[in-house]
């Protein structure tokens, strides 16, 4: 699939309805990209060879990550939605580590491209913002591997690591910010605290090319 008849049909979407049905919706356009990938290549090649693109996207870069890097290859003009590639660590490359349980202020949709990870999920019973106070309920966990879909609704609380050989790539998008921030929850103690973004690692533009031509070239 070429990258612009992937973006036309998210562009369809309606992203002011934050429901399960559109990022289902938008799981199943990810998932012809996936079938096809070219379009990701395509797309990375267009950003390195446009310096105000090169410019924009190496500033939200999340690269090189201990647990996951994170390039953005797309940001909606009103923010509506956002594409990602996800390169998820292996077990040699995160050393074991295993994220906290957290929340996003947006819903997602996902297609793993390549590789494997876990997932456990929690219900969000109570939480008190004034008191930073949460209550959460574990409900699942599950393996997804090469082809499945994963979807998230906005302030849900899940965590997802790799202990695979391999590294896992995913193709992910974002909707719209609800509000809300982005959670970390200690189980144990039941409460949460907010986790602010983290500014990007200095890279130069030629180390932030060879690394998104790389990811993109699955």
């Amino acid at each position: 699939m070429n990258w612009s008849s992937f973006l036309q049909r998210l562009e369809t979407l309606d992203w002011s309805s934050d429901t399960e049905e559109t990022f289902r919706q938008a799981a199943a356009i990810l998932q012809v990209m996936a079938s096809s990938p070219g379009g990701l290549l395509e797309r990375a090649r267009a950003i390195v060879e446009d310096p105000e693109q090169l410019a924009r996207y190496k500033a939200i870069v999340n690269f090189p990550s201990k647990i996951m890097d994170k390039f953005t290859l797309y940001v909606d003009p009103r923010n509506d939605f956002a594409i990602r590639l996800h390169r998820m660590k292996n077990r040699a490359g995160n050393a074991g580590k295993v994220p906290q349980v957290h929340s996003h202020d947006w819903s997602f949709a996902s297609v793993i491209l390549k590789g494997a990870y876990h997932e456990s999920s929690y219900h969000i019973d109570s939480i008190d913002t004034d008191q930073s106070s949460a209550e959460l309920r574990h409900v699942e966990d599950r393996t997804l591997t090469a082809g499945s879909i994963n979807i998230g609704m906005s302030n849900t609380a899940h965590r997802t690591w790799n202990d695979g050989e391999e590294d896992c790539w995913t193709l992910f998008v974002r909707g719209q910010i609800q509000g809300g921030g982005f959670k970390v929850y200690d189980l144990e103690q039941g409460s949460f605290f907010y986790n602010p973004d983290k500014a990007p690692k200095p890279l130069t533009d030629e180390a932030y090319a060879e690394a998104l031509l790389q990811i993109a070239a699955i």
